[in-house]
């Protein structure tokens, strides 16, 4: 899902707003969405309200319908399939957790993400020494913001991704 086709932004009422262009570049767009693919999505918090809040917003999004929200604990976490991704933006010592037990959940997600075959992970955190807890270093590293803290969002990549990438590599050398 691209986007709602149903919202509406305030650039639309600028004087120089070419609504013409918009609507042809937005049509496009839906037409190339890929609607027949199977997409499972699945959220999970330790925190009731967090997941509550999730589930308000993926309602005002409308794709709620393709997503599970479940309260669940990191250390609860296991999948039976191969291949995935997982997002995530665990504490990092500041607002939630103190530093010594947002390193301690990043050794548990470290512990659980080796257990996974096939599986892209991205991280977003602030502390410095995240590879060293998670026991793993990053493939790609990209400095970011969230709100005015400075953080780094850390990137795995699936095995099946890496190999593509050498093997498409080598039909051009």
């Amino acid at each position: 899902m691209l986007f709602r086709s149903d919202r509406h932004f305030a650039y639309e009422s600028w004087k120089n707003f070419d609504a013409t262009a918009y609507l042809t570049a937005k049509e496009k767009a839906l037409n190339c969405q890929k609607t027949d693919r199977k997409l499972d999505f699945f959220a999970f918090d330790n925190d009731p309200f967090a997941i509550k809040l999730c589930n308000r917003h993926a309602l005002r999004a409308n794709v709620s319908q393709k997503i599970r929200f479940e309260v669940k604990d990191i250390r609860d976490f296991s999948v039976m399939q191969t291949g995935g991704t997982i997002v995530t933006n665990p504490p990092y010592g500041e607002r939630l957790l103190d530093l010594t037990q947002a390193q301690g959940l990043t050794r548990i997600l470290g512990q659980k993400y080796a257990q996974l075959s096939d599986w892209s992970l991205f991280v977003l955190n602030a502390d410095v020494n995240f590879e060293k807890s998670l026991g793993k270093k990053a493939d790609k590293k990209r400095k970011l913001f969230n709100a005015q803290k400075e953080c780094n969002l850390y990137q795995y990549f699936k095995q099946s991704n890496i190999k593509k990438r050498f093997t498409d590599l080598k039909e051009f050398l």
